[in-house]
């Protein structure tokens, strides 16, 4: 992929974090690189195009830590604890933004199209085929208790992630309302652990 083409991405990733579909903005980008909105055409045939392959990229980052931390063959809550942590660290560095666009666009159907929700939706479902190896690893390893329902426990938590990435963006620099929800996904997967 040419650096151009690459910047407008991930200028895009940070606008679609910042403020979802109707954040992303052409004249921004092109003005934030120093380019025109043709050049910017030239790569990208419009918006819905633009915002799909910055998903499509950001989406391959974040699975690609996820596959990393599944490497790592940890065990389940020292993987979880890695992924939170990740969690708090990409707020600190992207001053709120958060770590998943996708979270933001799902979070507002109303102003984003179909075909974007469709994108978004694409890449909770890879995420949770990820947390699913990690879940049905750990049952392979008796990490599990023996009645857990291992894609159950997956599937709720992914929807807490989905949430917690959320609340996190709202709280990330307010210390005192952060503060119970460290930690918060580690120990609610404690109810599922021997």
């Amino acid at each position: 992929m040419n650096e151009t083409k690459n910047s407008i991405l991930m200028l895009a990733v940070t606008q679609l974090q910042e403020g979802g579909y109707p954040k992303l903005n052409f004249k921004d980008i092109a003005d934030e690189l120093g380019v025109t909105r043709a050049n910017i055409h030239h790569h990208f045939s419009n918006k819905e195009s633009l915002a799909q392959e910055a998903i499509k990229a950001h989406a391959a980052v974040l699975l690609e830590i996820l596959n990393e931390m599944y490497e790592q063959d940890l065990p389940l809550t020292d993987a979880l604890a890695g992924m939170e942590t990740h969690i708090w660290q990409d707020l600190e560095e992207t001053d709120g933004r958060g770590v998943c666009a996708c979270s933001h666009l799902l979070s507002d159907p109303n102003n984003t199209p179909n075909s974007i929700m469709e994108y978004a939706l694409e890449y909770f479902f890879s995420s949770n085929t990820m947390i699913e190896k990690f879940l049905e690893r750990a049952h392979e390893k008796g990490e599990l208790i023996e009645d857990a329902d291992w894609k159950k426990v997956a599937l709720e938590l992914n929807m807490m992630f989905y949430g917690f990435i959320n609340l996190s963006r709202v709280i990330y620099d307010k210390p005192d309302a952060r503060k119970p929800f460290e930690g918060m996904i580690v120990n609610w997967i404690k109810n599922y652990i021997r």
